[in-house]
């Protein structure tokens, strides 16, 4: 069974090894070099009311943070191809009227996991595009 749970900061390590995940720090829009723990300490103190903790039968495997409209989801590499990332961002957009991401440029699969939810680009800056999802029930 899948849920989420709000992040604490006892959750900092695992956010920081899926965040330091090769294939997460390549398709950063922030940085795309190692994140330090102190570096992430700080962010997550800033964050972690918006950040959310994906559990699979009661284990943490993903995380998804909501700030100011604009959605953004990782899910550990061990848990990945599961379908897990669709349910939760499926089930999160039924709360909302009106969500954005951004995804770089080349990163394929979640492009095509925020499609498949709804999402439509609708511009394109520097590295990556923007998606908007609008809930028209």
């Amino acid at each position: 069974m899948i849920s989420l749970r709000q992040a604490t900061m006892g959750d900092a390590e695992l956010l920081l090894e899926m965040k330091n995940d090769p294939v997460m720090r390549k398709f950063s829009i922030a940085t795309h070099d190692e994140i330090k723990m102190t570096d992430h300490l700080v962010w997550l103190k800033d964050n972690v009311q918006y950040t959310y903790m994906i559990e699979t039968d009661s284990v943490a495997c993903g995380d998804i943070r909501i700030k100011d409209g604009e959605v953004a989801i990782k899910i550990h590499e061990d848990y990945r191809g599961k379908g897990i990332s669709t349910q939760v961002l499926k089930n999160v957009c039924e709360k909302f009227d009106v969500l954005t991401a951004k995804i770089v440029d080349g990163n394929v699969p979640s492009m095509r996991l925020f499609q498949k939810c709804g999402f439509k680009v609708v511009d394109h800056k520097d590295n990556y595009y923007i998606l908007k999802y609008e809930n028209i029930t």
